[in-house]
Formats: structure tokens, C-alpha cells, sequence
């Protein structure tokens, strides 16, 4: 007699994996168990609750969850979903579980640097006046990067010649390029570069 229903040892299974992994692979075996014997006994598998283009598969003999497409962290960080275990009885009887799928972040995107300045001009040089006091604010410059953790962290500094007009201060998550003094006739313009190094690997 089906007497008895299918049953998980956990109230939810958690998997994680890195974004970008090269597919299909395979994200661990989540399996029930049931007392009857026979076909009352014997459980087949399915997914539900996934969403579009999820890429999660469930082999409906051994409970295998898989990938087969890439995932990516930045669009979704965590996949949630319910596995169903039921037996083949003539009157089955099944048990469902919460399924969630953590994707973890891999260094895959660069630095963005977006340049702020109330005197850069319609092609993006910003013209400042000679002799202006010192400390005269020149541009504030914003580093964005949609990795995570230390996949986002990264230093700054001014290369490529003798910047000595320029310093820059690390304020509220924006860099500020002070000019201490300006000399045109010393120093008639100057191209600044900024070398933004990863912390990630």
C-alpha cells in the first residue's frame, strides 16, 4: 500500500557557484527518501518555479541538479526555486523543497571612470585659470565597477610625468585633482593620466 510520502532530510538545499564556470557541469545531488517499497517507493524528480531562461536541470531519476547556460552574477545573484520528489504509485504522493542557487562573483568586468568638472569644456579638457588660490577644486573623479567585493576594490594614481600641480585626495568614494598652483607660463597645459589597478584577482 502507498502509504507513505517521499521525504527530504533538509527544509531547503543551497548551492554555490562562480559565474561565467563553462557549461553544462553539475550542482550537487538533492535526493528524498520513502518507506513503501516497489514502485510505491521508487521517486521520480522535478523542477518548478523557474524562471525565463533559467538553465537548470534536474536528471528525474538521481535528483542531479545542473547547469546549461553560463550564469552572471551582475544580472542575478541568486537563483530560487522548488525541487519535487514523487513516487510512482498508483495514487502518488510527493514533498517539495526550496532549492536556492548562489552565484558568486568572478573578477570579469574593468573599472569605469566618469570624470566631473564645472570647467571641462565641450571636448573634455578642463581649462583652469592660472595663479587661482591653492586648493582650487579642478575635477572630481568616480571609479564605478559592477564586481563585488574585492573584485571592486582598486587603487589610483597620477602617471606619465611631473604632476606636481596636481594631488589627489580619496573623499566620500570620489577622488578630487586639486591644483596646488598653476603657472601657465611654466606649464601651459598638461595631460593627466589615471592608472586605476584592480585589487582582484
Amino acid at each position: 500500500v502507498n502509504d507513505n510520502s517521499p521525504v527530504f532530510n533538509q527544509t531547503e538545499f543551497v548551492f554555490r557557484t562562480l559565474e561565467n564556470t563553462t557549461v553544462p557541469y553539475g550542482l550537487g545531488v538533492v535526493t528524498a527518501t520513502d518507506a513503501d517499497s516497489g514502485e510505491n517507493g521508487r521517486i521520480s524528480y522535478s523542477l518548478s518555479g523557474l524562471q525565463a531562461n533559467d538553465p537548470f536541470l534536474v536528471d528525474e531519476d538521481t535528483g542531479s541538479i545542473s547547469v546549461h547556460d553560463i550564469l552572471d552574477r551582475e544580472t542575478i545573484t541568486e537563483h530560487q526555486f522548488y525541487l519535487t520528489a514523487r513516487d510512482n504509485g498508483a495514487s502518488p504522493h510527493s514533498a517539495i523543497v526550496p532549492i536556492r542557487i548562489v552565484v558568486e562573483d568572478i573578477n570579469d568586468n574593468s573599472p569605469v571612470i566618469t570624470i566631473f568638472s564645472q570647467l571641462m569644456t565641450a571636448d573634455g579638457v578642463i581649462e583652469i585659470e592660472e595663479n587661482v588660490p591653492i586648493n582650487t577644486h579642478a575635477a572630481s573623479i568616480l571609479v564605478t565597477d559592477e564586481d563585488d567585493g574585492v573584485n571592486k576594490e582598486y587603487d589610483i594614481k597620477i602617471e606619465g610625468g611631473d604632476f606636481g600641480d596636481f594631488r589627489l585626495e580619496v573623499s566620500n568614494g570620489e577622488i578630487l585633482m586639486t591644483p596646488e598652483q598653476i603657472d601657465r607660463e611654466t606649464h601651459p597645459g598638461k595631460e593627466i593620466k589615471k592608472a586605476i589597478t584592480e585589487k582582484g584577482k
